[in-house]
């Protein structure tokens, strides 16, 4: 009786796991194709610093190729007087600034005019936030993890919205060390002169990092925690260090990229939000409906290593 009891429990369990896992089904939705690609701006208004925008167009879903990037182009930040800042073509839809120290009590907004023809384009005028100083950056050892956090705060009661970068720099050795190498011109190994066992490597990683105290008493946010890495990761072999770049944000630039952090690292799950369109604040002059996608905001920058 037990053995058949057994059997039976078994034996339904295994249709109750089969029937669970053919629940879940691929979904490949049919995606209109857009008639035209859209302009991307992406970058921000550096009030204490080198301004750098990057220009590009939106491809298709499936395209397996790069966004191609929009050269040529008339790039300009202007505040609300009208003063303009030009901004330079370093490499192919990179655009940036001299250093500048701007104007606390100015808006501001760039302007973008195309090469490929006369469509202007431009952000909405925006505050430029002062942002407060890193108060502290420190890392701790959580079992077999290395958690990187940071403490800040402003005792005016302004920033309340605050978004942060990394540049991460650590050196490495190859496997394999080599002693020596081929000498061209007189056709011979020679002992190695140019070093190439131990190497340095930089990245920035592109995920969408923010923190708010807005429903706080004080403009204070302590131990937020930014990057956790594995503990036996390459990285913390031999010498890692991060730079952290912090900045204050309006409301509504803090919205848009919380918006785009879930349509671009919180979907693939059943539990996780359904992409939504983004709405930013550039537009095009004389045709607002065309649609634009970035969001450019205003703020001076801190950093810390």
């Amino acid at each position: 009786m037990n053995a058949y009891l057994a059997k039976t429990y078994c034996g339904g369990m295994g249709l109750l796991l089969l029937g669970a896992a053919g629940c879940v089904e691929s979904y490949i939705p049919d995606v209109a194709e857009a008639p035209t690609s859209s302009l991307v701006v992406d970058g921000f208004i550096n009030g204490n610093g080198v301004t750098r925008i990057k220009l590009s167009r939106t491809i298709a879903v499936a395209a397996v190729t790069t966004p191609p990037v929009e050269k040529g182009a008339q790039v300009s930040i202007i505040d609300d007087t009208g003063v303009r800042y030009a901004l330079r073509e370093t490499t192919g839809g990179s655009y940036q600034s001299d250093s500048l120290l701007l104007d606390a009590a100015r808006q501001y907004q760039v302007r973008i005019s195309l090469a490929s023809g006369p469509a202007i384009y431009q952000s909405s005028l925006v505050p430029l936030k002062l942002t407060p100083p890193i108060d502290n950056l420190k890392w701790r050892l959580d079992g077999s993890q290395v958690q990187l956090s940071l403490s800040t705060h402003d005792a005016t009661g302004k920033a309340r919205n605050y978004r942060w970068g990394f540049a991460e720099t650590w050196q490495f050795n190859v496997a394999f060390e080599s002693r020596i190498e081929y000498d061209a011109q007189r056709k011979i190994i020679i002992p190695r002169v140019t070093p190439i066992y131990t190497c340095w490597r930089t990245e920035v990683p592109s995920i969408i990092k923010q923190g708010s105290s807005a429903q706080l008493s004080q403009d204070a946010l302590t131990d937020v925690a930014l990057l956790t890495l594995a503990g036996r990761t390459e990285r913390l072999q031999i010498r890692y260090s991060v730079l952290v770049s912090q900045v204050a944000e309006t409301a509504e630039e803090f919205a848009y990229y919380e918006l785009l952090r879930k349509n671009t690292e919180a979907v693939g799950t059943v539990n996780d939000p359904l992409p939504i369109q983004l709405t930013g604040n550039v537009h095009r002059v004389d045709n607002a409906q065309e649609p634009v996608l970035g969001f450019v905001g205003a703020h001076t920058v801190q950093q810390r290593r």
